[in-house]
């Protein structure tokens, strides 16, 4: 899950470690270099969290609680990702996070305009279900100033666009609340969430014909994180650049995460014009359909799910957690969607782990993991782990393997594997490969599942 950490105060992350790139390459190509403190003799630290004023689309930079950041191409010769973003295409795939040359895409313009037309958003579907991205139905700055004209020629922000994200909310609401019967929701549901009449009353009439007597709930602002230093380019010019990890990225983008963990209580499949959705106590969550924003949805063992299996068949009752963002106090669209219990038979044989609990450890040539088997509930299998070297170039150097116990859960058929590996040659190891095989079958045979697992970051 991606759980947002809060940063204690300022004043910790001016304190923070000294940064560690030394150059970075802005987008135009030009190269700037670490400015050092003579004072002090270290580098000029500087941090934020807080939701974003502007963004200017032809220098690169976004400003954030009154610091302007200057979004480089690269860091250390490291491409520069902005992570809470993803790019994705008319098969719903996962293309990565943006970089700086996708940074138009972050404008509210290109949210809710058709890929066809030079936007982003797909209306197309993968499977039965809802759309892929239907529009983004918040802007990335707040209410009042996403609807506002702008302010100057860099601000983006225009009273076009707001109506229109404000529509695609109520749309996309109205469509997928009608969706229930009486009593998944609460019987004022409409007008918690804003359909009113022109007196502000809570009503169940969501004619478009009287949409403009609606009321949009509050909102703020696209959250932007930065931790980073001053760096200055070949005429003496000063950067703010982001040069130190915050929650795995050097530039964080989210549309203020919110997180609600509840039993599954209801459930929908969408159609053309509905996206998928699901019922939790009160709250009616929506998959995301802002095509800036990362979204995902998985079961055991780390396992994408399908959606159209997901959204008719998974159990009521089953305990799901979510990060999303909120419209108001009673709609969520789910960005990082985990149902942990639910396996899709599917699917196949699928093999997880939990990165938390991972560790590596070179002193006493140990390894520890927790992970999931998932699609092989009758057993039958066996799993192994082969500790390899990546070279270079050319194919990986293996090393030494492991036999991996495991127990099935005898009523959901997940296999749980929580093993202490002694013995270990980590010298020069960068990658755990673990293969899952059926029983009786040779060294060579087909594996049912193969994962290769990243080992550096979790060393000791």
């Amino acid at each position: 899950m991606r759980f947002s950490s809060v940063m204690a105060c300022a004043a910790a992350l001016l304190t923070a470690s000294v940064a560690m790139a030394q150059s970075a390459i802005l987008a135009n190509g030009t190269v700037v270099t670490l400015k050092i403190d003579p004072a002090t003799g270290g580098p000029i630290v500087l941090g934020v969290e807080g939701p974003l004023w502007d963004i200017d689309l032809v220098n690169k930079t976004a400003t954030v609680s009154g610091m302007t950041w200057t979004i480089p191409r690269s860091v250390n010769g490291v491409t520069v990702t902005i992570g809470g973003t993803m790019k994705t295409n008319s098969k719903n795939t996962n293309l990565g996070e943006f970089t700086v040359d996708d940074l138009a895409r972050l404008s509210d313009q290109r949210a809710i305009t058709n890929s066809t037309t030079g936007g982003d958003v797909i209306t197309s579907r993968v499977g039965n279900g809802g759309p892929i991205r239907s529009g983004a139905v918040r802007s990335q700055f707040s209410t009042s100033e996403g609807a506002a004209p702008a302010g100057s020629a860099s601000l983006d922000r225009w009273p076009t666009d707001g109506a229109t994200i404000q529509d695609n909310y109520f749309f996309q609401v109205r469509n997928a609340a009608a969706q229930y019967p009486a009593g998944a929701l609460p019987a004022d549901f409409l007008g918690r969430v804003g359909f009113r009449t022109a007196t502000g009353a809570f009503t169940t009439d969501t004619n478009i014909a009287n949409r403009r007597n609606w009321r949009y709930p509050t909102t703020m602002g696209d959250v932007v994180t930065f931790q980073g230093s001053v760096y200055v380019g070949p005429n003496g010019q000063e950067y703010l650049i982001p040069d130190a990890p915050v929650k795995g990225f050097l530039v964080g983008w989210i549309h203020t995460e919110s997180v609600a963990i509840a039993p599954l209580a209801a459930r929908r499949l969408g159609n053309f014009n509905t996206p998928n959705s699901m019922v939790m106590n009160d709250l009616l969550v929506i998959m995301n359909q802002d095509p800036r924003m990362f979204t995902r949805l998985y079961g055991a063992g780390n396992a994408d799910l399908n959606q159209d299996f997901f959204f008719t068949s998974a159990p009521l009752g089953t305990d799901i957690a979510i990060v999303g963002h909120m419209i108001g106090e009673h709609v969520m669209f789910g960005e990082d969607v985990e149902a942990a219990s639910v396996v899709d038979p599917a699917a196949g044989v699928h093999i997880g782990l939990f990165d938390q609990n991972t560790q590596a450890d070179l002193a006493r040539s140990t390894v520890r993991f927790r992970g999931e088997v998932v699609g092989r509930p009758n057993g039958n299998f066996t799993v192994t782990a082969q500790f390899q070297v990546l070279p270079t170039e050319g194919s990986p150097t293996t090393g030494q393997s492991f036999n991996v116990p495991f127990v099935i859960d005898p009523v959901t058929g997940i296999a749980t594997m929580a093993p202490r590996l002694t013995g270990v040659n980590l010298t020069g190891v960068t990658t755990m490969k673990l293969t899952v095989r059926a029983t009786g079958g040779n060294a060579n045979a087909p594996a049912l599942a193969t994962l290769y697992y990243d080992l550096t970051p979790f060393f000791r």
